[in-house]
């Protein structure tokens, strides 16, 4: 099996860098980010050289988990040049790690400013989006993400996206739309979508032992390249397994 490219899309999206934007004109977004690359490159080269350092540090603490490491290795970036949108990503990226979805909103928005319609800038918001339980909002950001990859992007990276859209649905109580985002999966499909979204699906019908299952086989058929990964760390969300059930109004709790 394919090893995804960029296969954890929403536990280091400001890491991986999407190479396409939203609906913002390429001319627009280049000439924003030409005024901050060119003072960055005016920097002395001793700061530029300790500013492109702690910038690789920070990317690589937040590879391994430490976003507070990540976070103020960002802080001390910011401290040498502080026009850089990408480093905001990075920050908001530790904050909604951490859960502080708001916190994580007001580098969404300084990121925006600069780069509008940049895509792991999206990725960003749709995840605040999640995290707050605005699940209408996270569906809609995605929509209009997915909408500009270009059908040549790695499938992957979109499989991710639409799990989200799964889990949001089941959240607002929609089985059949979070359904209907999969139907076309089956267990011949090369991605963990398909079980992944059974899991969940079964969560919310109440079916234990139906997500034990196909936690069980997603497990075993990905388990050479763990391409499971960003599903589970979706799934894991706090409080994420309780509240699908809940949202079933068919079940009594």
């Amino acid at each position: 099996m394919k090893i995804p490219a960029l296969l954890v899309i929403f536990s280091a999206a400001a890491v991986s860098l999407l190479p396409v934007a939203l609906a913002a004109p390429q001319k627009q977004q280049a000439e924003a980010s030409s005024d901050w690359l060119v003072e960055l490159s005016n920097l002395p080269r001793e700061e530029r050289a300790r500013y492109l350092a702690e910038f690789a540090s920070a990317k690589e603490s937040f590879r391994a988990g430490r976003w507070v490491i990540c976070f103020t290795t960002l802080q001390g970036c910011e401290m040498i040049f502080n026009k850089n949108p990408h480093v905001w990503s990075l920050m908001a990226g530790c904050l909604i790690e951490q859960q502080q979805f708001d916190e994580a909103e007001v580098y969404v928005e300084k990121v925006e400013k600069v780069l509008p319609g940049d895509s792991v800038n999206a990725v960003n918001r749709s995840r605040v989006y999640m995290g707050r339980g605005e699940y209408a909002r996270c569906i809609e950001t995605v929509d209009k993400l997915i909408s500009t990859l270009p059908g040549v992007y790695d499938g992957e990276v979109i499989n991710v996206l639409t799990y989200r859209q799964v889990l949001c649905h089941l959240l607002l109580g929609q089985r059949d739309e979070a359904v209907a985002r999969v139907s076309h999966l089956s267990a011949m499909d090369d991605t963990p979508l398909f079980y992944y979204s059974r899991v969940a699906i079964a969560l919310f019908d109440g079916d234990l032992r139906g997500a034990r299952r196909d936690l069980s086989a997603v497990r075993q058929v990905f388990a050479n390249n763990k391409a499971y990964v960003s599903y589970e760390r979706a799934l894991s969300q706090p409080g994420l397994v309780d509240a699908l059930p809940k949202a079933n109004p068919g079940l009594k709790h």
